[in-house]
């Protein structure tokens, strides 16, 4: 059944408009940086500073592809965004909102199993370099293509939109008015917290000294960026959606998205300087299919 159409704020149209016009800035920095990595690790191998682990080179690459097919949402908001009047029709909002909320959601999930290849490499190196990259980048995209695809169900269940009561949305939030997102909002959680355990793990792993070989910059970052951008997002997102009954972008707009792509455009930005920097002395181990035989100090 569905729900009573959300009230419209004034405010909402300029926030929603300032958050799509940073959102798609940090589209244009991660979709750049992330693929000239992709780029350098097939063809320009000796231009990077080690070489990018299999569970990399799949983040990058679903960071790259879900962030292009989320920029026509974007797009589409900045082009018939008016001050005075709403230009927007809610079926347009809903099937070009799907890409972008549906990458918000699953966004974690590259995370979790570069999280747990890092973990593997420090627990068990030698094993490591062993396997197969098949070993991790099958479960990555077998899992990411599963979540998607569920995801992309319980927005479907949405349908038939209402056109009565979400006549006046200004962003895809506002035309969710039965299952809210709830299931979507409750697997991202879940797998935030996932990626924050595994992460304390590898850092415990080295304070008792299992790590010395490897440097524990890149996932400190990584995890500082995941807390920051998706976990803490996403928390208050679930819990003032079943606190109120209603979905938190009704009253703060496309936050949690915005957040999700500063979160790629800050891990691009970082693996860019640590790849092609110049610097003889760095050595990522924890992102590289390599390592050196000699500690890293």
């Amino acid at each position: 059944m569905s729900t009573n159409p959300p009230q419209i704020r004034s405010y909402l149209t300029y926030l929603n408009f300032a958050e799509t016009i940073l959102t798609l800035a940090f589209q244009s920095v991660s979709i750049t940086s992330m693929s000239r990595l992709v780029y350098c690790a097939a063809f320009r191998r000796k231009s990077l500073r080690g070489n990018l682990s299999a569970s990399l080179i799949v983040y990058l690459i679903v960071h790259i592809m879900c962030s292009t097919s989320a920029v026509p949402y974007h797009v589409y908001i900045v082009l018939n965004w008016s001050p005075g009047a709403n230009n927007y029709s809610p079926n347009l909002l809903f099937w070009l909102g799907m890409l972008p909320n549906t990458y918000y959601f699953v966004s974690p999930i590259p995370v979790f199993f570069l999280t747990l290849d890092r973990c593997l490499a420090l627990k068990a190196p030698f094993f490591h370099n062993n396997l197969d990259k098949k070993w991790i980048t099958v479960p990555t995209i077998a899992t990411f293509l599963t979540v998607y695809g569920v995801c992309i169900y319980f927005f479907l269940r949405e349908l038939p939109l209402d056109i009565e009561k979400t006549s006046m949305c200004t962003l895809f939030a506002c035309t969710l008015l039965k299952i809210r997102a709830i299931p979507q909002q409750y697997i991202k959680l879940i797998m935030g917290c996932m990626n924050v355990l595994c992460s304390f793990h590898f850092l415990y792993a080295l304070r008792t000294g299992t790590g010395e070989r490897f440097k524990n910059r890149v996932v400190k970052v990584t995890m500082a960026f995941e807390l920051c951008f998706n976990v803490f997002p996403s928390a208050f997102s679930y819990a003032f959606n079943i606190i109120f009954g209603t979905a938190s972008g009704n009253y703060f707009g496309s936050y949690p998205v915005m957040f999700c792509t500063l979160d790629s455009a800050c891990c691009g930005l970082y693996y860019s300087a640590i790849f092609f920097t110049k610097s003889r002395n760095i050595i990522v181990g924890s992102v590289a299919a390599k390592h050196s035989t000699t500690p890293s100090r």
